[in-house]
């Protein structure tokens, strides 16, 4: 089975500041039960990181699907959910392989 990997780097838009403390963990707590529905389905979340001072991102998180349907599934869901609303956001989707594989991939191109 091919297994995806996505990372997201994200940042405040000025629509997030403009939220209540109230209505900003209640966005999230929204987000969050999203993300427990598609960790039921099988995708990992390894993690969400802080990386405002090392990059011109806020955070970025990483998370592995199993296959491109539940990649595609995450992302969409964080679209529903309003994210991007909230949130400027470059995602970097990639497939894994094995290393001698993807070497063997460089020599064909």
């Amino acid at each position: 089975m091919s297994q995806y990997t996505v990372v997201e780097m994200f940042s405040p838009r000025p629509e997030w500041y403009a939220l209540s403390r109230d209505e900003r963990r209640s966005f999230l707590d929204n987000c969050r039960n999203e993300i427990k529905r598609l960790l039921e389905k099988g995708v990992r979340f390894v993690g969400v990181y802080a990386s405002r001072w090392s990059s011109e991102w806020h955070g970025f998180s990483v998370v592995e699907c199993p296959d491109a349907e539940l990649e595609q599934e995450w992302i969409e869901a964080a679209e529903r959910a309003g994210w991007f609303r909230y949130f400027e956001q470059v995602n970097l989707v990639g497939r894994k392989m094995e290393l001698d594989d993807y070497f063997r991939s460089l020599v064909e191109i």
